[in-house]
């Protein structure tokens, strides 16, 4: 990713990526205003319209292509956030990886109140490992068991 950094946020499901991601979308991040981030969760980014609207840019992960259907969409991004539980399917490096981890009693609540499914969603991640391999330039693990990861 010429001439931008790529922060990926990675974990099991319901360990808060999506959360992460979108609070970093919202605030920023010290040295990057929001307007400069991109955030692409699951295939799924929201790019603005003529300055106007935004709209849900989608392109599923088909292997491995380091983004690149989404390059359009950030010439003007300096910090591009990809969240994903597995993406080394998708990217093959990035600059900082991101493991967010919590406690599977406090996943599991968050999954069974935010979704229909979340019961199940927990259930089939239990059988899932949130090992990575990903060639990141700086690794670090978050683990949250309170449930807020700003303040």
């Amino acid at each position: 990713m010429k001439g931008r950094a790529l922060l990926c946020l990675t974990g099991q499901t319901g360990a808060g990526k999506t959360t992460l991601g979108r609070e970093i979308r919202r605030r920023g991040l010290p040295g990057f205003k929001p307007a400069e981030i991109a955030v692409i969760d699951d295939g799924v980014m929201t790019a603005p319209v003529f300055g106007l609207i935004n709209r849900r840019v989608r392109r599923p992960c088909n292997g491995r292509d380091d983004l690149s259907p989404f390059e359009p969409y950030l010439r003007e991004k300096k910090l591009v956030v990809y969240v994903a539980i597995r993406p080394e399917e998708r990217i093959s490096r990035c600059d900082v990886l991101l493991r967010l981890r919590c406690d599977d009693k406090e996943r599991r609540e968050r999954l069974v109140s935010s979704r229909e499914n979340g019961a199940v969603r927990y259930e089939k991640s239990l059988r899932k490992t949130d090992a990575v391999e990903l060639e990141a330039d700086l690794y670090f693990d978050l683990r949250s068991d309170s449930g807020a990861l700003w303040v």
